[in-house]
C-alpha cells in the first residue's frame, strides 16, 4: 500500500542567535512487509528549510530516506523505531 506523508518542523534558538528555522516537506511511503506480528514501511521525499538567524538567511533543500518498523512482541507490547537520514543540498 503507498501512501503519502508530510511533515513540518519550526525551532528557535537565542543562544545560536536563530530566531527562525522552518522546515517543511513529504514524501511517499510504502509497506515492504505488512503481516500480523510485524511490519515494515520504506520511505521517501524531499524537504526544504529557510534559517533566519540575526546576521544571515539561508536555504536549502534536502532528501529524505528512511524506514519505520514495528514488531509486534505481544498484544501489550508495540515498540516503534524509526530511521531517516536528512542529507543537506546547498
Amino acid at each position: 500500500m503507498v501512501r503519502a506523508y508530510a511533515g513540518a518542523h519550526f525551532q528557535a534558538d537565542s543562544l545560536q542567535t536563530l530566531n527562525l528555522s522552518s522546515s517543511l516537506g513529504g514524501g511517499l511511503g510504502f509497506h515492504l512487509i505488512k503481516s500480523e506480528r510485524t511490519s515494515l514501511d520504506l520511505l521517501g521525499g524531499l524537504n526544504s528549510t529557510r534559517e533566519n538567524y540575526d546576521a544571515f538567511t539561508r536555504k536549502f533543500a534536502a532528501a529524505t530516506i528512511g524506514e519505520r518498523t514495528c514488531p509486534q512482541a505481544s498484544s501489550e507490547h508495540l515498540p516503534d523505531a524509526k530511521a531517516l537520514f536528512l542529507p543537506k543540498h546547498k
